[in-house]
């Protein structure tokens, strides 16, 4: 059973995994770190959490995990040598044979969400997908997943890097858009806070329907005229016209509109 774990990084993510636990009667023993003033500043947002610098870690906790940036989990797994640790990452994009047999226990532990420290996230919404090296402990990260998660998925590192692809897709990719959106309202005088029903309502659409039913627009229409007339108010800028007649492009082909 685990009862008490660890946390190594101090972003966003190590954040919310560190605040749900902390509403449970699983103990947060430590947050571990590179950056002193950093680590301080995290951990008194959330109550004065014990925090170290990772070269003085302390092996108390029944597990760690490792939030870092991916390139930096080689690195960090290298520095835990100790076999008996249990330990997972949270990366959507890191195979769990980073961990190269290295220890008894290891696995993944992915939260698939968007998280920022300013915004509060609703964790038992948050689907987790976990991946184990043995059942025994697999079974372990199940149930202490479900102590702030309803959506517990055991899923392998192939498929986790799927979901990971698609998350860039459907949520990054899609941020970005709204940045493009609010540059060529900056450049017209234009509210970007006029668009935030539309967004909301794209949003809520795809709750009731399958997205290849709900798309909307001139591309799915295949209406050139409308489309042409974008193309020259975006001809000013390169990069836009490039991403809307790429994208405009995508809608058609992967509707088959282009005949």
């Amino acid at each position: 059973m685990i009862k008490s774990i660890s946390l190594i990084g101090n972003g966003n993510v190590a954040y919310h995994i560190a605040k749900a636990f902390l509403k449970t009667d699983i103990k947060v023993d430590c947050v571990y770190g590179r950056n002193i003033d950093k680590l301080k500043e995290f951990t008194n947002t959330l109550g004065d959490i014990p925090y170290r610098d990772l070269d003085d870690i302390v092996f108390e906790s029944d597990l760690y995990i490792i939030s870092t940036s991916d390139k930096s989990i080689p690195e960090i797994v290298d520095k835990l040598k100790t076999k008996e640790l249990k330990l997972v990452h949270t990366a959507g994009c890191v195979n769990i044979d980073v961990f190269k047999k290295q220890f008894s226990n290891y696995g993944v532990f992915y939260p698939m969400q968007s998280f920022s420290k300013e915004k509060d996230i609703c964790f038992e919404n948050v689907p987790i997908c976990i991946e184990a090296n043995t059942k025994e402990f697999q079974n372990d990260l199940q149930k202490l997943s479900s102590n702030i998660s309803n959506k517990v998925i055991l899923m392998d590192s192939y498929k986790r890097r799927i979901m990971h692809l698609v998350a860039v897709f459907v949520c990054n990719f899609t941020n970005h858009m709204y940045h493009i959106g609010e540059e060529i309202c900056n450049d017209n005088n234009i509210d970007f806070s006029l668009f935030s029903e539309l967004i909301k309502e794209t949003s809520v659409k795809i709750e009731r329907m399958l997205p290849s039913n709900a798309q909307t627009g001139p591309a799915i229409r295949n209406d050139k005229i409308t489309m042409d007339e974008h193309l020259k108010l975006l001809s000013t800028n390169d990069n836009f016209t490039k991403i809307y007649k790429s994208i405009s492009k995508s809608i058609i082909e992967l509707n088959n509109l282009d005949n």
